[in-house]
């Protein structure tokens, strides 16, 4: 399980952010947010720290950024609701009412996330 001690706005990255900057990469999830900006250091991320972000966290996005990319799970197991995919198409609608030019990364096939997609490629051996 995880323990989470403070999460006011349901977002992490915020005190990175580069506000001249208009553009956003949302991550599912803390260990994406941490692979996504070791991945992207000179680009604006965030992570949802709840699936689809929190009615806060979804104001601030809007606020802020005219460009949003959502890189979500793929979570599709044999005959089970692929939950990421569900939830990223969500988010896609929510911010594309509000004008958002929105589009939904997902990891390379075989990879549940992209913290596992960035690990197994960092594998020398």
């Amino acid at each position: 399980g995880k323990n989470t001690y403070i999460d006011r706005f349901g977002l992490v990255g915020l005190s990175l952010i580069n506000y001249d900057d208009r553009s956003v990469l949302i991550t599912e999830g803390v260990s994406d947010y941490l692979s996504a900006k070791m991945i992207w250091p000179e680009r604006n991320v965030l992570g949802f720290t709840t699936l689809g972000g929190s009615r806060k966290a979804r104001k601030i996005i809007c606020s802020l950024f005219d460009r949003i990319t959502y890189i979500c799970d793929d979570d599709n197991h044999k005959g089970e609701v692929n939950t990421g995919l569900r939830a990223g198409g969500r988010v896609v609608q929510f911010y594309r009412r509000y004008g958002k030019d929105v589009r939904l990364l997902l990891p390379s096939v075989g990879y549940n996330d992209l913290t596992e997609e960035f690990m197994n490629k960092l594998r020398f051996i």
